[in-house]
């Protein structure tokens, strides 16, 4: 292996998860012909690795949340049909599940400025009208009405504060406990 082979792999196992994950929120205009602007953070993590592969964004509305709808590239697919296999391949539930997976998903090429057309349908279906709140959530990206994203924070923040004992941050423990007094 020459040393530029070994650099080149030493530089890609210190690019962080967080790096090519899809994160924070956007909030972009929905035109009158449906076109909604991905962030181009988001179209670079969309970039086919094959030349002449797909670029643009597989989309499919939620199969957990019903007011929006779950975007991203090839690993997204790769990501549900994984969740699926968790499911016994005798459960009618897993066709199920697999069928709408695969007749629900969209591919939504990008055009020339970086947008993605939403048919009417898809729009309709979840509540996006003039604009689109996009989320980043590490694999892949929902794209929700805005008023929705703060009530979400809100939810999360309530729950982790609900429950503090049992996801608190784990640390060493401190001098004091080490000489017998619990902190």
């Amino acid at each position: 292996m020459t040393e530029v082979t070994q650099q080149a792999q030493q530089q890609a196992s210190q690019v962080s998860k967080f790096d090519t994950s899809y994160t924070g929120t956007t909030i972009n205009r929905i035109d009158a012909k449906g076109r909604l602007s991905i962030p181009p953070e988001y179209r670079k993590l969309l970039q086919p690795t094959i030349e002449g592969a797909f670029f643009g964004v597989y989309c499919l509305p939620s199969l957990v949340d019903e007011g929006a709808i779950e975007c991203g590239g090839v690993d997204f697919i790769d990501f549900l049909l994984q969740l699926v296999s968790n499911v016994d391949e005798f459960e009618s539930a897993r066709a199920d599940i697999e069928e709408t997976i695969y007749a629900e998903m969209l591919k939504l090429s990008f055009d020339k400025e970086g947008r993605i057309t939403l048919p009417e349908a898809l729009r309709a279906q979840v509540g996006l009208k003039q604009e689109a709140a996009i989320v980043g959530r590490a694999n892949r990206f929902l794209l929700m009405d805005p008023s929705r994203v703060d009530s979400t924070a809100r939810r999360a923040r309530t729950f982790l504060k609900d429950h503090k004992e049992t996801y608190r941050a784990r640390s060493v423990p401190s001098v004091s406990a080490r000489k017998g007094s619990v902190e």
